[in-house]
């Protein structure tokens, strides 16, 4: 789903979670998970 300021949420069709940074980690090469969608700012991706 694209956002207006140009990023996008990504959610799993099967699951419904959210593509997530763990842990709202900035770091390069931090883990990513499937979470539940709660508006973070972790959820928010430019492709």
């Amino acid at each position: 789903m694209a956002i207006s300021d140009g990023t996008y949420l990504i959610i799993n069709a099967k699951s419904g979670k959210a593509l997530d940074v763990k842990g709202g980690s900035e770091k390069s090469g931090a883990n990513v998970q499937q979470y539940t969608p709660n508006n973070s700012y972790a959820h928010f991706w430019a492709v």
